[in-house]
């Protein structure tokens, strides 16, 4: 159950997205994205001048200016970790969903077993493994060119929501090539919307498969540990979940139902952009040179991981 031709061209696009979001050019009736280099950008290096329209509300406010002044300062008061306030206050799903630490290279073979062992086979253990940025750095960074060892990882984590997204995101890098792969990571990974094709691709590459497991274990009891291998030429994915969680690992492939775009962006802002949390923003906002606040304000607002001149027209969907 692979991904369908006709989505490869549209997903690789979104590989190296273009960095003007002037979508209104046309021909023959069809939308024609601006696809120039960027020579003529506004002073903030941001944007191409043809986005001006859409862009000058928020180059004109004082997050380019030279020095931050933060909130507390203009009111003339305390910051909130300072005076007390907003620290009992209560929102959000109190989940950790993301790593705080720069991903590890736990092998560093050129340090440790050396180029000598290139043949040598690996295990390796990712016990409360978070997301799975410290696997990623592992094998990409880790392993050194040509080693031709077996190489066995175990990954587990509390958390069942972190679990079906490490679980979606290496059945999403085992199943495609990296060019379709790696778009469709980075979005389900950190984007709060995705286009349709993403959603469609997921239908094809990942849920289908866990559909199939569902139905042959609805038996079962459902506290029982089942598990299932699914093969990709010489490599493979074993998961091993409780019945009940393979039933939930569905719901983190498909939309909820009923749940709009605009429901899915409340949501997300009322944590990101959480009144009693603002100061802290502020503070952060205050150490990065104005074009990173400008892309820092733009992320929470929208919560797209998109360069921030790059269209965000075809993401309308909310990332399940």
């Amino acid at each position: 159950m692979g991904l369908l031709p006709s989505f490869r061209p549209e997903i690789v696009a979104f590989l190296n997205p273009a960095l003007c979001a002037n979508t209104e050019k046309k021909a023959e009736s069809k939308e024609l994205p601006c696809q120039n280099a960027a020579r003529l950008v506004c002073v903030c290096k941001l944007v191409q001048i043809g986005n001006w329209p859409h862009h000058k509300k928020i180059c004109k406010s004082d997050l380019v200016k030279g020095k931050y002044v933060p909130g507390w300062v203009k009111q003339d008061r305390l910051p909130s970790w300072v005076s007390g306030s907003g620290l009992t206050s209560d929102f959000g799903m109190n989940q950790y969903l993301w790593g705080n630490m720069p991903a590890v290279d736990v092998l560093n073979m050129e340090e440790n077993e050396g180029a000598c062992d290139i043949h040598r086979d690996m295990n390796l253990l990712f016990a409360a493994s978070g997301d799975i940025r410290n696997i990623v750095e592992s094998i990409t960074q880790g392993l050194l060119d040509g080693h031709d060892g077996r190489c066995t990882l175990i990954v587990n984590d509390l958390n069942f929501m972190v679990v079906a997204r490490s679980a979606i995101l290496l059945f999403v890098a085992l199943s495609l090539e990296p060019d379709e792969a790696v778009p469709i990571m980075i979005h389900i990974w950190y984007s709060a919307l995705l286009p349709n094709v993403m959603i469609d691709a997921l239908w094809h590459v990942v849920l289908g498969h866990f559909v199939e497991v569902c139905e042959k274990i609805k038996d079962k009891p459902s506290t029982s540990l089942q598990a299932k291998t699914f093969s990709f030429g010489k490599r493979s994915l074993r998961l091993v979940l409780k019945k009940h969680q393979w039933d939930k690992l569905g719901d983190y492939s498909s939309v909820p139902r009923g749940l709009t775009k605009e429901d899915a962006q409340a949501i997300r802002r009322s944590v990101m952009l959480a009144p009693e949390r603002i100061d802290h923003l502020h503070r952060a906002l205050c150490n990065q040179p104005s074009p990173f606040r400008v892309a820092t304000v733009t992320f929470r607002e929208d919560g797209i991981l998109l360069p921030h001149g790059a269209s965000r027209e075809k993401f309308d969907t909310p990332n399940p």
